[in-house]
C-alpha cells in the first residue's frame, strides 16, 4: 500500500481529483478509515496520473524518503504545479 498525500493540502478540488482518479484506475481500496488515498501500488498511482494531468497538467509525484516515515507506510507526494521547485523541474527534464 501506498499512502499519497496532496500538497498543497489546502486544496481540496486537487485532493479529490487524486482520490478520484486512484478510484478509478487502481487495483485496490483507495481510501483508509483516516481518510488517507491509498493506491495498491506504484503502477496503479503512475496509471491515475494521467487522468489527474487532464485538469493539472504540471501536477508532479514524488516518494518520501523512507528514513522520514513514522508509520512505516510508504508515502508519495503528489504537488499540484505552484508546489513544485524550478530545480527539481529542471532535474526531471521538464520547464
Amino acid at each position: 500500500m501506498i499512502r499519497i498525500q496532496t500538497l498543497p493540502a489546502t486544496d481540496p478540488a486537487f485532493r479529490d481529483r487524486v482520490a478520484e482518479a486512484i478510484a478509478r484506475f487502481g487495483t485496490g481500496r483507495y481510501a483508509d478509515d483516516a481518510g488517507h488515498i491509498n493506491a495498491a501500488s506504484e503502477a496503479d498511482l503512475r496509471r491515475a496520473l494521467a487522468f489527474v494531468r487532464a485538469r493539472y497538467p504540471d501536477v508532479w509525484i514524488r516518494r518520501q524518503d523512507p528514513l522520514a516515515s513514522i508509520d512505516g507506510i510508504e508515502t508519495w507526494y503528489a504537488f499540484r504545479d505552484e508546489a513544485i521547485r524550478p530545480a527539481e523541474r529542471a532535474a526531471a527534464g521538464r520547464r
